[in-house]
């Protein structure tokens, strides 16, 4: 092999792994330069490499997913708790109306009734599951 055929390596390479990253805004706008392919944080100003602006914006969409999530979980408490109180509410004002010497209307009759006469009750999942059962 001749001499002029090997490799030489004239540009040596230096591997900075301590490095700090070159952006470190919170909630980075990035700008898109379509031309030269090139990724730049508009509120520091620094390039960055494609790859790393694609992981901080998924990472960012991650995050954005839970808090949705927990948002919906919080919603539905809310809400449960929310029909829970019109429940109460409704049987107070029922409870009021009584002790005010007014009876309720059966919705099934028209016919005022005395609450206190009910004997029994039924479980409400009970009376759903006959009426959807024919």
């Amino acid at each position: 092999m001749d001499e002029k055929e090997k490799v030489v390596n004239v540009f040596p390479a230096i591997i900075e792994r301590n490095r700090q990253r070159v952006c470190t805004c919170k909630n980075a706008v990035y700008r898109l330069d379509v031309k030269n392919h090139i990724v730049q944080c508009d509120g520091c100003g620094a390039v960055l490499d494609p790859f790393t602006a694609l992981l901080d914006f998924a990472e960012r969409w991650e995050e954005i997913k839970k808090m949705e999530r927990s948002s919906r979980e919080r919603m539905a408490v809310f809400n449960e708790e929310a029909r829970k109180a019109m429940r109460f509410r409704g049987v107070q004002d029922i409870t009021r109306r009584y002790k005010n010497g007014m009876f309720p209307i059966c919705p099934k009759c028209g016919e005022a009734f005395d609450p206190s006469t009910v004997i029994r009750f039924v479980n409400k999942a009970y009376v759903e599951g006959e009426k959807a059962n024919g």
